[in-house]
């Protein structure tokens, strides 16, 4: 059985339905709910069956974090396995941006984590960090891994040296930038500070976060409005997503438009 946050990405749950595992999902980061379902499953079943709890690092259209912390709990309480999606906190969260898990010292709990090469690292590609006889098995039975096709040597060099820098100085220094930059926009905002460097902007109306986007868009910045069915009806956002390279000028713009629309709360 997969038990994965039901605001875990597309290609997440994508992949739990693709393993012919029975799925289960529980509400955005409410882990009361995920331990009445992993209760519950334990008692009805047999203890041979295997149960994989899903969830993110940093969530790609919230910009939020679960309390890693009770997931873990909850892991080793009810024998399940688990999966984090590091794909928007490696780079930038951690001890030389080994991402979330690592944050808080809990790497070593979790049985498969994944990154991504094609944020943080700029370049393409991913990976899963797993024990050697779970990466066998991947290598053997994935057949979505099997069949696709190697990365090429200049994509495998491209991400290697992104790597590099990620674990180097220069992170340690873009990190620091990011931070900043990250505090900078939140002030001018008077927003609570995210998880990571996603924070979105919650318009409502789907017509509105497009016009809005389009006004940013007209000034130089893009950002994307997200909006149904990418997330809820009801919910359009602006997703902002801040890297070191963003200057302050850059973020006072930004924030002064942001402003000017009167969608701040």
């Amino acid at each position: 059985m997969v038990i994965i946050d039901r605001l875990c990405h597309a290609s997440l749950i994508d992949g739990a339905k693709l393993s012919g595992a029975i799925l289960r999902s529980f509400p955005h980061n409410n882990l009361d709910k995920l331990e009445k379902i992993l209760d519950a499953t334990c008692k009805a079943n047999n203890k041979d069956n295997r149960i994989l709890i899903v969830t993110e690092g940093i969530f790609s259209m919230d910009g939020d974090s679960p309390d890693l912390y009770k997931i873990v709990n909850l892991k080793k309480k009810y024998n399940a396995l688990l999966l984090v999606d590091e794909a928007h906190s490696f780079g930038i969260c951690g001890e030389i941006g080994k991402g979330k898990l690592s944050e808080y010292n809990l790497s070593e709990h979790a049985d498969f984590i994944m990154a991504t090469f094609g944020k943080s690292a700029g370049a393409a590609g991913a990976v899963t960090a797993t024990s050697k006889i779970w990466r066998d098995l991947i290598i053997n039975k994935a057949r979505s891994f099997i069949y696709s096709t190697a990365p090429m040597p200049s994509q495998a060099a491209a991400a290697s040296e992104g790597l590099k820098i990620i674990q180097e100085d220069e992170g340690n220094l873009r990190r620091e930038k990011l931070d900043s930059n990250i505090n900078l926009l939140c002030t001018k905002l008077n927003l609570k500070r995210p998880e990571g460097a996603i924070l979105p902007i919650m318009v409502g109306e789907e017509s509105a976060s497009i016009e809005i986007s389009n006004k940013l868009f007209e000034s130089g910045i893009y950002a994307p409005a997200i909006r149904y069915p990418t997330v809820a009806r009801g919910s359009a956002r602006i997703r902002i997503t801040l890297s070191s390279d963003h200057t302050n000028t850059n973020i006072t713009e930004l924030a002064d438009i942001l402003l000017s629309q009167k969608i701040i709360k």
